[in-house]
This record gives C-alpha cells, sequence and structure tokens, in this order.
C-alpha cells in the first residue's frame, strides 16, 4: 500500500474518533491528535524512499579489474606498449544498460589508451546474449620529430569512435563462446582512418587445479584490417589463481598467422597481476 494512501487512512480514522468521542475536543486534544498524524505520515513517507534507495542499490552494479602488467597489451593484441603498463577497467550496469570506461597508463606516467564505452544488452537469454553499443576511444603515442635541427619527442593524441557488437553463448557451465566486432573510425584523420576487428574468443573459466587453486584458459583468433591493410593472429591467455583471493596472475601471447601490414606486430607477451572487484568467495 502506497504512503499517501496510508496517510489518508489514518487521518480519515483520526476525523472518526474525534467526531464520535469528542463533541467539543479541547485545543490540546486535537492539536496531540494532529502531531500523531503528521508524525506517522512522515515515517511512512520515509520508509517508502528508503525501500526506493534500496532498490535502486540492488539494481546498480559496479565491478572491475586493476591491471600491473610487464607489457601493455591493447583490448586489439595486435597493439602494445611495449613497455610495463598499469589499466583499470570498470563495468557500471543498471538493468540493460553498461558504461565501460578503462584507463591505461605507462609507469612512467605517461597515458597510452583510454576508452568509454556505452553498451546495452539487447538479448538476455539463460544461453544466448547481445550487446552493442558505441566508444569512444582516446590513443597516444609520442613519436620523435625533427625541430630547430633536433629529434624532439612530441604527444600526439587521436580520437577514435566505436561501434561494437558482441554476441556470446553459453556452451557449458564453464565454456563460453564469444564473436567481438568493432568498427573504429579515426575522427582526427592523421594517420589511421578505419580499423575493422573481428575476433573469436573461447572462455574456459574456473578449472580446479587440486582444492584451492584454479586456472582459466581463452584462446583468441582474430582478423585485423587496418585501412585495407590485414591480417590474422592468434592471441592466448591464461589466468591463474587462489580460492578465496582477489590477486591472480594472467599471461597473453600474440602471435601473427597471417600479414601483409606494414607495421607487423610481431610476437607479443607479457605477465600480469590482476586485482578484482567485488570479490565473491
Amino acid at each position: 500500500m502506497k504512503a499517501r494512501t496510508k496517510c489518508i487512512l489514518v487521518l480519515l480514522a483520526f476525523l472518526s474518533d474525534a467526531s464520535i468521542g469528542y463533541s467539543r475536543p479541547t485545543n490540546q486534544k486535537y492539536m496531540i491528535k494532529i502531531k500523531n498524524v503528521v508524525a506517522i505520515c512522515l515515517m511512512l513517507q520515509t520508509q517508502r524512499i528508503a525501500a526506493q534507495t534500496d532498490s535502486m542499490s540492488h539494481k546498480l552494479e559496479l565491478s572491475g579489474v586493476v591491471i600491473l602488467t610487464s607489457n601493455g597489451i591493447s583490448q586489439i593484441p595486435a597493439y602494445s606498449l611495449d613497455e610495463p603498463a598499469i589499466s583499470a577497467f570498470f563495468f557500471l550496469k543498471l538493468k540493460r544498460f553498461s558504461y565501460e570506461p578503462d584507463i591505461n597508463y605507462g609507469i612512467n606516467g605517461r597515458p597510452w589508451g583510454m576508452g568509454n564505452s556505452f553498451m546495452y544488452l539487447v538479448t538476455d537469454k539463460k544461453k544466448l546474449k547481445f550487446k552493442s553499443g558505441l566508444a569512444l576511444g582516446l590513443a597516444f603515442s609520442y613519436p620523435e620529430v625533427l625541430q630547430g635541427g633536433e629529434m624532439v619527442k612530441i604527444n600526439k593524441s587521436e580520437r577514435y569512435l566505436i561501434a561494437k557488437l558482441i554476441p556470446s553463448y553459453l556452451i557449458s557451465k564453464k565454456t563460453t563462446l564469444s564473436l567481438i566486432y568493432w568498427n573504429a573510425k579515426n575522427l582526427e584523420q592523421k594517420s589511421i582512418n578505419s580499423i575493422n576487428f573481428l575476433s573469436a574468443v573461447l572462455n574456459i573459466s574456473n578449472v580446479f587445479v587440486g582444492q584451492r587453486m584454479y586456472c582459466s584458459i581463452s584462446p583468441q583468433i582474430f582478423y585485423l584490417d587496418v585501412d585495407g591493410e590485414d591480417g590474422l593472429f592468434f592471441s592466448p591467455t591464461a589466468a591463474f589463481g587462489i580460492k578465496k583471493i582477489p590477486l591472480y596472475l594472467t599471461s597473453q601471447i600474440n602471435t601473427t598467422l597471417y600479414s601483409n601490414m606494414t607495421s607487423d606486430p610481431g610476437f607479443k607477451w607479457n605477465l600480469s597481476l590482476n586485482y578484482k572487484f567485488p570479490f565473491s568467495k
């Protein structure tokens, strides 16, 4: 029953009681009853607001992971920083909508990538899920240019508008197959104009080795097209952790299967320490 309806019923009961029990109620008794009615209404309204706030807090979900790595490898694994880096990925979800920002810095304090993704869960079935959305990405680089007869390192940033399509299918309780498609347009149009990224990831998670240790394996094969130059790559990731501890280790490898790209990324690998939150025991 709504708080407003309860207040009306309390007020009607008061008026009924006043008309039956008191032909001429004194001002003092009348004011006491008025104060009681107001107090009850305020209490009911406060309970209603608290219930709404509690309901909202249950719908809003926040999670994320912070990563310290020996080599910053991008979400498109063909690109890497080739230096130690720290990254943070956040996931803020409200019903079917989610906001997924990421921040990537080198250990030297210079940013090398940032992203803001706005996603919508189009299909949410027991086994099949499909989400899509838009993202604004920032890519930073520090090339050396000739200035005044000397080579000087400059700061360069490029903005990308990215359309994302991500269907996934639950094969079993611990195995999920995901397809990822990104179409990125360079808003600066200084170097790269467009990027097409298509990836298939098989995620096998929480395979226990003994009673406390677990591992997860995520082999990934992806196709990358950058302004007509393309390549096919293989990039598996393995994770190792201990039950009831939010810290875990990951290692990622990226190797070229085929490429006609001018700057072939070649073989890359890293070792990372991850902290995941919130942590479920």
